[in-house]
């Protein structure tokens, strides 16, 4: 099965594709699929075409996910700009990717000032959509990201075949199936949109969306809307455990908590209080899915710090200290080249005697 929402649409139908928590709405898999068309047609209407770059500067909302499919049915590559950047920052990479068309919510305004040309979300709903050839099958690189890391200005780029294979390292890492995921990671993160989302749309269940994390309202989603996993970075889970609401958060619905690296020993403590131990999923920017150390394992405690095994699909191994991997989940490569055999992690780690990897400090 590819990486297709009109396919689930006609599978799934009515089933709730995302609860976008920040609007207060559901999306079935329909209504998710219908939006994605539309907003294809938009683009079409724009003059965006088969091969061409947009550019998208926006918080965690469901029109973000319906122009993540949208920009793959018009055969273009959709680029996330951070919020976090600063405006030079953001107009640098804009600058540097060339896009055709760049696309923000209104909110984010004033983050473009220094680019010439924009288009806000309310523009392109006011666009005369036009009609498009779907290019599904051959878009290519299909997303793409830059660092988290501030200091990082490289950029990612992903293809339809690599994010599918990222869709299915986290079936498999994750156990997922109608599941209702809570992603707390931004979407403009590799890890967020190919670890916290997608692998939950292609599986059919359930992405709990919020428009930009804040603790309480993050804690109430997660009991409220009964989600059973939980996907996040060590920052996120911190802030979880200082919410006046934590000592009083009902989990009993989640099935596994995920850190996108593990959690340091104080931290999760709090989560094996309220007997939630967290697993990892580890990853890089290059490799979304690296390493995977479920919660459920015996050794979790006497292994608090690892981040476990490669993922199915991913080979892995140590060079001069060095974590490097390669396979169908690896990044096709970045801006400025392709990568070919193995790829470097950035990453200094080692690997103990029962085959589970341990990162260890550059400093």
């Amino acid at each position: 099965m590819t990486l297709s929402l009109s396919r689930r649409a006609a599978l799934w139908g009515e089933r709730p594709a995302v609860i976008d928590t920040s609007e207060g709405r559901r999306y079935s898999y329909a209504q998710l699929d219908s939006l994605a068309d539309r907003f294809a047609r938009k683009l079409a209407g724009l003059g965006v075409e088969s091969g061409d770059r947009i550019a998208l500067l926006a918080r965690d909302r469901t029109e973000v996910l319906a122009l993540v499919f949208a920009a793959r049915r018009v055969g273009c590559a959709l680029a996330f700009l951070s919020p976090y950047r600063s405006k030079s920052e953001i107009a640098d990479l804009v600058s540097r990717l060339d896009p055709r068309l760049v696309l923000h919510e209104e909110a984010e305004s004033d983050r473009l000032w220094k680019v010439r040309s924009t288009t806000n979300f309310g523009e392109l709903a006011d666009t005369e959509g036009d009609e498009y050839d779907p290019e599904e099958s051959t878009v290519d690189p299909w997303l793409l990201f830059q660092s988290p890391d501030g200091a990082d200005s490289t950029v990612y780029t992903y293809s339809a075949t690599s994010a599918e294979w990222n869709c299915i390292a986290g079936l498999t890492a994750w156990g997922l199936g109608r599941s209702r995921v809570a992603n707390l990671a931004s979407l403009f993160r590799t890890d967020g949109l190919l670890v916290g989302v997608l692998p939950a749309l292609y599986a059919g269940g359930t992405v709990l969306l919020h428009r930009a994390f804040r603790p309480d309202p993050a804690l109430e989603l997660i009991e409220r809307h009964d989600a059973t996993h939980v996907y996040g970075t060590p920052l996120e889970f911190d802030r979880l455990t200082g919410a006046e609401g934590f000592s009083m958060a009902n989990f009993a619905s989640v099935e596994a908590f995920y850190s996108s690296v593990p959690l340091p020993a104080e931290l999760h403590d709090a989560y094996l209080v309220a007997d939630h131990p967290v697993g990892r999923l580890f990853g890089t920017p290059a490799v979304p899915h690296l390493l995977a150390f479920p919660p459920g394992r015996g050794d979790v405690l006497e292994k608090g710090e690892s981040v476990g095994r490669p993922v199915l699909d991913c080979e892995v191994r140590i060079n001069e200290d060095r974590l490097e991997a390669r396979g169908p989940v690896v990044a096709e490569g970045t801006l400025d080249e392709a990568f070919e055999g193995w790829v470097e992690t950035g990453v200094r780690a080692r690997c103990d005697d029962d085959g589970d990897y341990w990162i260890e400090d550059d400093n």
